[in-house]
């Protein structure tokens, strides 16, 4: 039995220290976007495209993406949640966000983890009908790690 569990205390020290690679806090990456939709835009038209870089030796951990929507000519001025939106990234939706329902579609469990590499980041707008100019404002919000060996 003794022979038993140091063969398991051995193997458990060996896993843990051959099992690979740590994280350790690089930086706060805050990605804001602004852009206005005019009235009767075509369906799915591109409004924001950025590109992302995560360096090689880290990894970025996208928390969250939010924003807001004010329609300057309304009866019901200021800002309201984003809606009719849908967030690409490397031309696969990551969030679609619908006015009927403030979500909808593809809709991420964040975190969403990216290793090193280029990504695309686009935003396009779904509204299938608009009287007013529409800005949206919001952002990404990401935490960058490096990979410690």
């Amino acid at each position: 039995m003794k022979k038993t569990i140091t063969f398991v205390f051995f193997c458990a020290i060996l896993f843990c220290s051959v099992s690979g690679q740590s994280l350790a806090f690089n930086q706060v990456r805050f990605i804001e976007y602004e852009f206005t939709v005019p009235p009767n835009p075509p369906v799915n038209s591109m409004f924001f495209d950025t590109t992302l870089v995560v360096p090689i030796g880290k990894v970025l951990k996208i928390n969250s993406i939010g924003g807001s929507k004010e329609n300057p000519g309304s009866t019901t001025p200021g800002p309201a949640p984003s809606s009719n939106l849908d967030f690409y990234l490397n031309n696969a939706c990551l969030r679609r966000v619908q006015a009927s329902t403030g979500k909808n579609g593809a809709e991420p469990d964040f975190p969403v983890w990216l290793p090193a590499g280029t990504y695309d980041i686009r935003i396009y707008s779904n509204y299938s009908s608009l009287s007013l100019p529409t800005i949206h404002r919001g952002f990404i919000s990401a935490i960058e790690f490096n990979v410690v060996p």
